[in-house]
């Protein structure tokens, strides 16, 4: 550890750099520039109270060499992502940033004073881990069972509510395609098959209880019920877990917190009572994240368990996320510090080769199609739509036969959304309404496609395009996922909800004729009344993506710098939920965040509460 004191000119200069850069306007309009006319006064006033605040705050610093280098690199970088960011919404592209020499000059001096904003901030949040680190007041070790109840009856009561409105369960989209393909239900299109484009895991899930509600009450509502009924219990008995875990090795009422927070937070409990595959995914991620922490912090006592609750977490996980053997990979290279790392990395060895034998074996018996290629392709997709709309000169008549190999050319411009990949994806030559007859016939089908049998030739184009549209390609990036990584945006779970249309329509087939939630009025009033609170002044930071994005930098930062390695497998899983959520087709959608919910206040917990023995 070094002692920093910080000289007080350099306080000033810093402070001269925060007022001039927090002035820095970029405004709306094409016509507009960057200008120094737009900063209010309360604005400016609140940064240099700010710096102030840290600056007293870390007048005497104490900070490893590791940790100031680690502060400083991250407070440059992630201010380049902030202040494209800014420039981005204002004008929906990055020429603001480069159009004249003085708008370049404007963006350094943004980027300074912003970087210098974030170093106090990682600063002022470092020297928190350090210096107050909370005492441990854990249950008594016979009591865990009693509280596990506890957790379990609290976590119901908060839950009943969401639940009661939400009868029989929420249909979304994706549930409806899901059943909609169990059943082989007609649409405009054709007839759908089963196929592996959501987890073909929850589809048969879920669909078991559908079939139930339709065999034995003759309705869908029964079935829908029945599904939120299971997913209400399931999830509430991973929380209890987790929460129970935290109360045995860290404190109790930090424990009872996190439970009114878990069951609470409509963004994460209302998943129970849908209709869709991410209720299942988030109730398989809390039981890995509880697997992980409890051999983490665990001696011996608990350690058959742990493990077997790591194998089981990990199939269940993985069968639920096509993406979700990235998880139990690097929880296994996270692990290399632990003693128990052989243990663990045989356990991920049998969940992931239990998850292909099981993968492969539900696709054969059901006869259902793999995932479309496109889905992994939202980014490069996105890209190529961006240059047809904004350079189509750039491409030459052979690359655009090319592309039209693959998507409808004439369409994608007209259709590119820079923050919803699935409009171009539709315009894609994948042809889903085809895949009818037998398993032969589809699969064959399913080989003659474009992205299929010449993969390859997609990217060879889409890597000679970018080369003539370099800032196309970042602009369409950026556009992408800003979202997830720049504090605005409007709440995004509500969106999800379908209502019961007409039969015919393609999302609703008449399978789901006769769905209906048993009072709308009240629900549609009480998603509305969650709604308005949830944009609430500073409640709404809650709901953005980029704060849970933020908090789970933080915290890894600081438990990384403390060398604290045995809970590395936590970080990366957090990371990998970061990559995943990047490579979506959706810009900010908090679904895609739900795992940095679960999983922030944890390394927030483990920031501050330190166990025997470690440093």
């Amino acid at each position: 550890m070094i002692r920093i004191k910080l000289n007080k000119y350099l306080l000033v200069f810093s402070s001269l750099l925060v007022l001039l850069g927090t002035a820095v306007n970029y405004p709306s309009g094409n016509a507009s520039r960057i200008s120094f006319d737009g900063a209010t006064a309360i604005s400016i006033l609140s940064a240099l109270i700010l710096l102030i605040i840290m600056s007293v705050f870390s007048r005497n610093l104490e900070i490893s060499k590791r940790g100031l280098l680690l502060n400083t690199v991250i407070a440059l970088g992630y201010s380049i992502i902030l202040v494209i960011g800014r420039a981005y919404t204002s004008r929906g592209n990055l020429s603001l940033i480069w159009e004249s020499g003085r708008d370049v000059w404007y963006s350094v001096l943004s980027w300074l004073a912003i970087s210098i904003l974030l170093f106090y901030l990682f600063l002022t949040v470092y020297q928190l881990t350090i210096k107050f680190h909370l005492r441990e007041m854990p249950i008594n070790a016979e009591g865990k069972v009693k509280f596990y109840l506890f957790i379990f009856l609290l976590l119901a009561v908060l839950a009943l509510p969401y639940f009661v409105v939400s009868i029989p369960g929420l249909a979304g989209y994706d549930g409806m395609r899901q059943m909609d393909e169990l059943f082989h239900q007609k649409t405009i299109y054709g007839v759908f098959s089963l196929t592996n484009h959501h987890p073909l895991f929850t589809t048969l899930l879920q669909g078991f209880f559908v079939k139930v509600g339709l065999s034995c009450f003759h309705s869908i509502n029964a079935g829908i019920l029945l599904n939120s009924i299971f997913l209400n219990l399931l999830t509430i008995a991973s929380f209890s877990l987790l929460v129970t875990i935290i109360a045995c090795y860290f404190n109790k009422y930090v424990a009872v917190v996190l439970a009114v927070f878990f069951g609470g937070f409509p963004a994460v409990i209302e998943w129970a009572n849908g209709l869709d595959k991410t209720g299942y995914f988030v109730a398989f991620f809390i039981l890995f994240i509880s697997a992980l922490l409890l051999l983490d912090v665990q001696t011996t006592i608990e350690n058959r368990f742990a493990i077997w609750l790591l194998v089981v977490s990990g199939v269940l996980l993985s069968l639920t996320r096509n993406d979700g053997v990235v998880y139990l990979i690097l929880a296994a290279l996270g692990s290399i510090w632990l003693k128990q790392r052989k243990k663990i990395f045989i356990a991920v060895l049998v969940a992931v080769l239990l998850t292909l034998g099981l993968s492969k074996g539900l696709t054969m018996v059901t006869k259902a199609l793999p995932t479309e290629p496109m889905e992994s392709l939202s980014i490069p997709m996105q890209q190529l739509a961006r240059v047809a709309k904004d350079n189509p000169a750039s491409l030459n008549r052979s690359e655009k036969r090319q592309l039209n190999h693959f998507f409808n050319y004439s369409k994608i411009a007209a259709a590119y959304n820079p923050e919803f990949a699935d409009s171009v994806k539709v315009n894609s030559r994948w042809p889903y309404y085809k895949f009818v007859g037998d398993y032969q016939q589809r699969m064959k089908l399913y080989k003659s496609q474009q992205f299929v049998k010449d993969k390859g030739s997609f990217w060879q184009l889409w890597l000679q395009i970018g080369m003539k549209n370099k800032r196309l390609y970042l602009e369409a990036l950026v556009g992408q996922n800003i979202f997830y990584l720049y504090p605005q945006n409007h709440p995004s779970y509500f969106s999800w909800i379908v209502g019961p249309n007409d039969a015919g329509n393609e999302t609703v087939t008449r399978l789901f004729a006769n769905y209906h939630l048993k009072n709308p009025n009240l629900f549609y009033s009480f998603a509305t009344l969650l709604k308005k609170g949830s944009e609430l002044p500073l409640v709404n930071w809650l709901f953005i993506s980029f704060t849970w994005f933020a908090l789970y930098l933080l915290p890894s930062v600081a438990i990384i710098d403390q060398r604290r390695f045995a809970y590395l497998n936590l970080i990366l899983v957090g990371g990998a939920v970061v990559l995943i959520s990047l490579v979506s087709p959706v810009n900010g959608f908090l679904r895609y965040t739900l795992p940095l919910i679960v999983l922030d206040p944890l390394l927030l917990i483990l920031c501050f509460y330190k166990k025997d023995g470690e440093r």
